[in-house]
Formats: structure tokens, sequence, C-alpha cells
């Protein structure tokens, strides 16, 4: 019997959720085939088989919450060959009409996941009724991913424990833009990527926080304490929530490591595989009020 297990979760993440099941009881599994997908508050889990053989069966379903080490289902060491039961004239029959069968099936099914999408996403809003407030009011409750519940819960934490305040100033970037449309096409050609804003921000960032220090500190109970580094958390949108993965060293690198830096941040962000001590430890973080 093999148990598998949830994998050792990140420091400070106690609890995660299954998201996907990509293997069914009774299927065979190789080695290192991906059996389940986890998530926690920031990213994706994959759970490899550490062994091939048969998935007997599911101990945790999609939606339930497990915890660090808990068995999420059993693998029986069998050979491939073993797992697959002698055809019959029966099952020969079965498989003939379930041939046939399956254009209808397929494609009633993929009209049916169509019109849900279009439903979710374009709701109608109904002319008739009653238009009082006692008449029909249609609602819908999507349950929150994890993400999405860490970040309400993270809000919500920092107006009760932050002092609040915005500054607002504007900023003369006239010559920024004038310099980037200089420069950008010999940047790409020379990096292979594209000269954005963003790298101009964090290095006005560290050249602040070197003049400026206490901003790149912190308080621990009666000391401040001072890092003798920058490492810039920026705020990057993708289709899982808001992510703010860490650019270590900043004060180290050149502009194009910044910009080839936070096209990773992005694709893996869509992807939900940045690791968690990749978004934790940020001295200074740049958000942008348009993600």
């Amino acid at each position: 019997m093999i148990e598998v297990k949830v994998p050792v979760l990140p420091e400070s993440i106690s609890e995660a959720t299954v998201a996907v099941w990509h293997k069914k009881p009774g299927d065979f599994v190789e080695l290192d085939d991906v059996i389940v997908e986890i998530e926690t508050d920031k990213v994706v889990l994959e759970v490899p088989a550490e062994d091939s053989g048969v998935l007997t069966e599911i101990k945790a379903k999609e939606g339930e919450t497990v915890g660090e080490q808990q068995v999420l289902g059993i693998m029986e060491k069998k050979p491939q060959d073993d797992s697959k039961e002698a055809p019959t004239a029966e099952s020969d029959s079965t498989k003939k009409e379930t041939t046939q069968e399956a254009p209808e099936e397929v494609t009633k099914e993929v009209t049916e996941e169509a019109t849900q999408e279009a439903q979710q996403n374009s709701p109608e809003l109904s002319d008739k009724g009653d238009a009082s407030p006692k008449g029909n009011r249609l609602e819908e409750r999507v349950p929150m991913s994890r993400i999405r519940k860490t970040i309400a819960n993270r809000l919500h934490s920092a107006t009760q424990n932050t002092a609040m305040l915005t500054t607002i100033n504007e900023v003369d970037m006239s010559s920024i833009l004038s310099m980037r449309s200089s420069y950008k096409e010999a940047f790409e050609k020379k990096y292979s990527v594209k000269l954005g804003l963003m790298s101009f921000f964090v290095k006005a960032a560290v050249e602040s926080l070197k003049k400026f220090p206490t901003v790149n500190a912190y308080i621990d109970g009666d000391d401040i304490v001072y890092h003798a580094y920058c490492d810039v958390s920026v705020a990057i949108s993708s289709d899982r929530g808001l992510v703010v993965p860490v650019l270590r060293d900043a004060h180290k690198m050149a502009m194009h490591d910044i910009e080839k830096s936070i096209i990773d941040f992005s694709v893996r962000a869509q992807d939900g595989t940045l690791g968690i001590d990749e978004m934790s430890g940020g001295t200074f973080t740049i958000s942008n009020g348009g993600v």
C-alpha cells in the first residue's frame, strides 16, 4: 500500500485545499505522474506519485481542506499489465456501443459547459416580473478560492492594524518616457526583453532606500532592524489573484535583469508555480494601482 500525502507545506502555512484530482480510482499511475493538485493561500502544489501503481481510493475530495502530511489517497503497487482486465465479448460489445454514442454525449457535454460558462460570464438581467423590492431577485453565490480569501482577510487586517494614510505626489515622467522611447529598440535587441517602466521605478526606489535606510527597516520589539540589502516586492495581477513576488538584492540588479524577472514572475503567477519563499521577506513594496 502506498499513501498519497500532502507534501511538507512552507513555513506559516498550515493547511491547503484539494484543487483537482488528475487520476481517478482504478487508474494506473506512473512514477512522478501528477496525481492531484492542492492549493495554498498563494500557490498550487503538484503531488506526484512516489512509485508506480494503481490508485485505489481517494480520501480527500476536491474542495476539502487538508493539513500537512494528511493522507489524500491510497495506491496499490501493481504492474501496469496486471491492472488491466482481459476484454470479454460483452466488453467489446459495450465498447462498440459506447463508441457510436460518444459523439452525441460529447457534443451535449461541451454545449452544456459552454452554456454554463456564458451564463456565468454574461449574466442576463431580466426585464420581466415584479419591479418592487419584494419581486424576484436572482443571486449567484460562488465560493472564494483560498487565494481570494487570503487577500480579503489581509486587506481587512491591514485596515485594523495599520495607520492608513495616502500621500499623492505628481511626478514629471517626461524625461523617463523620452529616454524609454529613444532606447527601447536597442534595449530589446541587446537584452531580448522590452524596456518597461517598472525597472525605472525599482531603480528609483532602491536609490531612495539607500538615502533613507529607515524606510528599509522594520521594528522588532524595542529595536529598529536595518537591512543591508534591498529586497523589493512588486505587485503582479494574475487570474488567480494578486501576488507580490520579491526581487532579491534589487540593489545589485541591472534594468534588464529586473524586466526579465518581472516577466518570469508574471508567467509563473498565471501558472500558479511561484514558490512561497519567492513571495516573502521583501523589505519594500511597489504596488500598481492599475492591477
